[in-house]
């Protein structure tokens, strides 16, 4: 949905100029829930040209410091406060929010409010980043703009929309102005045969009382002061009382004025830039009797951009070594004398020569895999592993191709070109 103000404001604009950029007038679409929207602009103009498309909502919500709880009062129109809950409650069981007490719904009078306790020294803001990632408190909104244009079904933009509202204004307004037109034509018609009898009152009473037969009134008045059917039959329906001419008078004086608004009517008629006048100044109307302001937020990417936090991990010295069996194990210090004397270690290799990412690492099972696949001997394996893990990575030194002359040994087929990937992939860490 759009908000109408906004909407009456585009079509006016675009009635004065075709060409007109619709996102300069509406920005974005209005929801009632009032939620937020994740202002994109190149996703936004994809709905609005093409009728295809979706919009991000999200939740808005309030940080209470002194109960110590979020409340939330306004969530996308795609979901409800019942799924919202139960998705937190599932997430609470899971272990994967361990940061809310309690969640409840306090929807009442005062409008919708899910309101999450919060434990203790809890950043709201950044347990809010989690809720919108795993929950629907953040969503997005699909739109297919399919209508029936002339009992055909098209899907169209809000541009074209615009375009075929306005077309079917115009003639709307176009047969109004002639219906409005026909009927005070009617009502002349009848006022100028109500002035003629005007000349002589008396004149039309003695042709209705000496009548003799009730068929023959209105023939006979229009013979009697040369007017037609519909007017004599005008002029036989009116009361005796007010057969007058103050009563005359008064009506036929409208003759003036209902010709000048005919004449009018007939120039609107005539001209399509008087229809589309027309059509702005009742969208202004509306716009100024009914428009209310936005109730959807617009929030732009760099504002709701929010990076997850990862957990704490408590900082200890680990050690990772390489067993004759062909395992990488890690250990903390203190239990290294215990490891030295059950395995036989013929590689050791602090993690702090690795990046934090664990890349390095990662490459360095994925090349003892491959060697291992193709039976390269133990001894080569790990003298080859050795030279890596110390960093002698540049396949062009002595270190290095003794790692490769180790590595062609044997015939390693395909695994020897996935082997100098893995060593290439290595030196450029």
């Amino acid at each position: 949905s759009f908000n109408l103000k906004e909407i009456c404001e585009t079509t006016a604009a675009l009635i004065r100029d075709p060409n007109h950029d619709v996102m300069q007038t509406l920005p974005a679409p209005d929801f009632i829930g009032g939620c937020q929207i994740i202002y994109d602009e190149s996703a936004l103009r994809q709905v609005y040209e093409t009728g295809k498309g979706g919009i991000k909502l999200r939740a808005r919500y309030e940080y209470d410091k002194s109960a110590n709880c979020i409340d939330v009062l306004s969530i996308p129109s795609t979901t409800t406060c019942e799924v919202i809950i139960e998705k937190i409650i599932d997430l609470v069981k899971a272990g994967k929010i361990k940061d809310i007490a309690d969640v409840r719904d306090e929807t009442g009078i005062d409008g919708l409010k899910i309101t999450i306790d919060l434990k203790r020294g809890v950043d709201p803001d950044r347990l809010m980043a989690k809720l919108y990632r795993f929950t629907t408190l953040e969503d997005s909104f699909s739109c297919n703009f399919n209508v029936l244009i002339g009992g055909v079904p098209r899907v169209l933009g809000v541009k074209a929309l615009l375009e075929e509202w306005i077309a079917f204004r115009i003639e709307c307004v176009r047969r109004r102005t002639y219906f409005d037109r026909n009927k005070k034509a009617e009502k002349l018609h009848l006022l100028k045969g109500l002035e003629a009898i005007l000349l002589d009152i008396d004149k039309a009473v003695k042709i209705v009382r000496e009548t003799d037969e009730e068929a023959e009134v209105v023939p006979n008045l229009m013979i009697g002061f040369g007017i037609d059917e519909v007017q004599a039959e005008y002029v036989a329906e009116i009361k005796l009382r007010h057969l007058n001419r103050e009563y005359i008078l008064k009506r036929t004086a409208e003759i003036e004025a209902l010709e000048k608004e005919i004449a009018e009517l007939d120039e609107i008629l005539k001209s399509k830039t008087r229809i589309k006048t027309i059509i702005v100044k009742e969208l202004k109307e509306i716009a100024e009797k009914y428009g209310q302001p936005r109730k959807s937020i617009i929030i732009y990417e760099d504002i709701v951009s929010y990076t997850e936090e990862k957990d704490d991990v408590p900082d200890y010295p680990v050690n990772l070594f390489f067993t004759k069996e062909g395992y990488f194990k890690s250990t903390a210090s203190s239990t290294q004398d215990l490891l030295h004397h059950h395995e036989g270690i013929v590689l050791q290799h602090g993690l702090a020569h690795l990046d934090g990412d664990g890349r390095h690492l990662a490459v360095l099972l994925r090349l003892n895999a491959v060697l291992h696949l193709h039976g390269l001997e133990d001894d080569d394996r790990v003298a080859s592993l050795h030279l890596l893990a110390h960093g002698h990575l540049d396949t062009g030194d002595r270190a290095g191709q003794r790692c490769l002359d180790g590595v062609g040994r044997i015939d390693l087929g395909s695994g020897g070109s996935v082997v100098r990937r893995l060593l290439d992939e290595l030196a450029q860490l």
